[in-house]
């Protein structure tokens, strides 16, 4: 993704609100003045800064990219010497984590995912880096597990698996709990299902490598 251009605090309000109303409504129902009544800014101010809506879209698709990107390099930096499996158990735990905000699915992510629905056509090449970005990330951490002779087709379905994963754990242990109220689901942590999830994906990584003939560690990803 290329390099952006400074945020001051004008421009972070209004592409905070315009993410907000563009991940509700979409690009075609979202109101210009509605953003601005989120953000207290005014119209002019808006037009200023991002001069029409095509393109406060666009610099609001981005700011969302980059924010996500940020938190995940964050936490990756010191990660460098870990294990595959330890990193794989981070990537999990920062996949989930931002998915979430206040007990709610992000902003960021429901206008990203809002866009993979129902693509529009003007985001595509910010968005295109973005998951092309995200997927190296994953893909060297799985490649590390099962080796490089692993079938490529193989590793991109185990990617697809480890990232379904954590969407639907995410949507569906809160649905659980509506559901049914009081029960298993209630006694499970968000720290025990990214557990689990690296766990189980582990055990499925491993079982390729051996189909490749590859060695795999089998270092306890919790570090106990």
């Amino acid at each position: 993704m290329q390099r952006g251009i400074p945020i001051n605090n004008t421009k972070r309000r209004i592409l905070i609100a315009a993410g907000q109303e563009f991940s509700e409504h979409g690009y075609k129902g979202a109101s210009i003045r509605q953003i601005c009544q989120r953000s207290g800014m005014n119209l002019s101010s808006v037009h200023y800064h991002f001069r029409d809506k095509k393109n406060l879209y666009r610099r609001t698709i981005y700011y969302a990219c980059s924010r996500i990107l940020r938190a995940y390099r964050k936490e990756f930096k010191f990660l460098a010497e870990s294990s595959p499996e330890q990193r794989l158990q981070a990537f999990i735990c920062n996949f989930i984590r931002c998915l979430s905000s206040g007990g709610g699915l992000n902003w960021k992510v429901r206008l990203l995912a809002r866009n993979m629905i129902d693509p529009d056509g003007i985001t595509d090449a910010t968005l295109i880096a973005f998951f092309r970005s995200e997927k190296y990330a994953i893909e060297k951490i799985v490649r590390d597990v099962v080796g490089e002779s692993a079938d490529g087709r193989l590793v991109h379905m185990a990617i697809l698996n480890i990232i379904g994963q954590c969407f639907g754990c995410f949507y569906l242990l809160p649905f659980e709990r509506r559901v049914w109220g009081q029960g298993m689901s209630r006694q499970i942590s968000w720290e025990q299902l990214v557990e689990h999830v690296a766990q189980f994906s582990l055990v499925g990584l491993r079982h390729l490598a051996s189909i490749a003939g590859s060695r795999v560690s089998t270092v306890n990803i919790s570090g106990n």
